[in-house]
């Protein structure tokens, strides 16, 4: 995902980091959300969103702390829907 050229992300930051940030905005919130639904779209056949679809609303989202925020709270949702059900209402298109 080339996190190296992500704002706020240091050139060494992996997965993990990412996921274990504790930055309390939304850029935060979007780093950790946004890096759960990539691994979910690498590995779970009924995950709502292609790895390139997270990937660029990951990217999009960056804009700003508000649209990040936003972006963030679609992405949990998306996992809860998806870790309780196959099927569901998602607020972003599916694949």
């Amino acid at each position: 995902m080339g996190l190296g050229s992500i704002p706020g992300i240091r050139s060494t930051m992996n997965l993990q980091d990412a996921l274990s940030n504790t930055r309390t905005d939304g850029i935060g919130a979007l780093y950790r959300e946004g890096t759960a639904s990539l691994l979910n779209s690498m590995v779970n056949q009924n995950f709502p969103f292609t790895t390139s679809h997270v990937i660029e609303s990951f990217m999009a989202a960056l804009a700003s702390n508000q649209v990040a925020t936003a972006q963030a709270q679609l992405d949990a949702v998306s996992q809860c829907e998806t870790s309780s059900s196959d099927t569901g209402s998602y607020l972003l298109d599916k694949k």
